[in-house]
């Protein structure tokens, strides 16, 4: 490990995001899908099973237990919110924008 830090692999980091990475990359996929198709309710659904799956380690955890990779769980989590209370604004505000833009132009 000493000899990895001392040429600049960060070995930690590629170890923790590592584990249960095929799993890890359908979560976040769906996460980044979702987001994109801004079904925001999904995405916080799926953030959520995130943040479950990692704190227990089935991803991003060298092993499986009770908080594993919680710092990773808590992420999942915040994301999880900013994407419910993404799911709760009115986009009719951003349509009346965007007409209103339209026929300035």
């Amino acid at each position: 490990m000493a000899k990895l830090g001392a040429t600049g692999v960060v070995y930690h980091g590629m170890a923790l995001l590592g584990g249960g990475a095929v799993l890890a990359g359908l979560i976040l996929g769906a996460i980044a899908a979702f987001i994109i198709d801004r079904k925001f309710e999904w995405a916080a659904l799926f953030a959520g099973a995130g943040a479950v799956l990692s704190f227990f380690g089935f991803i991003h955890g060298t092993s499986l237990g009770i908080g594993s990779s919680a710092p990773v769980a808590l992420g999942y989590l915040i994301v999880a919110g900013v994407c419910f209370a993404l799911s709760r604004q009115s986009h009719q505000a951003l349509i009346v924008v965007a007409e209103e833009v339209a026929a300035d132009d």
